[in-house]
């Protein structure tokens, strides 16, 4: 190796100066390019690689950030929505127990209803009772049906804000058609109103069979006692 060396020294001797100068700037440009090479061009790659890997996950993050953004608003108008809808509801209520409220003083009491049908019958003396039962006390309003909505489970119907029941009197009576209807006439004339549901009239005359279901409305589902 030191021979070699020697002899690389001995030839660079004998050149002239203009050799020498460019030999040596062949040199140092070699040794230039061997240190960026191995030095500072990995350096300029991996700055430029972590460079496009932070600018991805900016990108990431900005997408991420719009993505929350836009559940935000989705929130707050589900929100809103729901207010609106409860207000709407409370409204209703709010109308529906002031109606209920101006006309309870007009109604028959559940517990009234058998003994002012008979007090009215009895003034009839050509009228024949047959048969009056109390039917079962009913809502007045169905809880609507729940709609499943897609990828949930149904759930229980909603209850109506306002529960009412309907008492319902099934009466039959007999007698002339004449007096059947001046029957229904001094029902229609009490100053306590009921709600009529039903009226059949039959038979042969004179002696006619008259059917009617009458009903009035309550807050309690206890309180029609017949």
């Amino acid at each position: 190796m030191k021979a070699r060396w020697l002899a690389w020294k001995a030839r660079f001797a004998a050149l002239a100066l203009r050799e020498r100068a460019l030999v040596t700037g062949a040199a140092v440009l070699g040794i230039l390019l061997i240190g960026h090479t191995y030095g500072v061009e990995p350096r300029t790659k991996a700055r430029a690689f972590l460079e496009n890997q932070a600018a991805q996950q900016e990108q990431a993050l900005n997408t991420l950030r719009g993505q929350v953004a836009q559940l935000q608003a989705q929130i707050a108008e589900s929100e809103k929505a729901g207010k609106a809808r409860m207000a709407q509801a409370q409204a209703t209520l709010a109308e529906l127990d002031a109606r209920l409220e101006a006309a309870r003083g007009t109604l028959v009491p559940p517990e009234r209803m058998r003994p002012l049908l008979q007090d009215v019958l009895a003034a009839r003396r050509n009228l024949k009772l047959v048969a009056m039962r109390n039917l079962p006390v009913a809502p007045l309003l169905e809880a609507p049906a729940a709609r499943p909505e897609a990828g949930k489970e149904a759930q229980a119907p909603a209850e109506p804000p306002l529960k009412v029941y309907r008492h319902g009197v099934e009466v039959v009576v007999q007698g002339g058609y004449a007096d059947l209807a001046e029957y229904l006439v001094q029902l229609e004339r009490l100053p306590q109103r009921v709600y009529w549901q039903r009226v059949e009239l039959g038979g042969e005359y004179p002696r006619m069979t008259l059917a009617f279901t009458v009903f009035t409305l309550s807050l309690s589902e206890d309180w029609l006692k017949l």
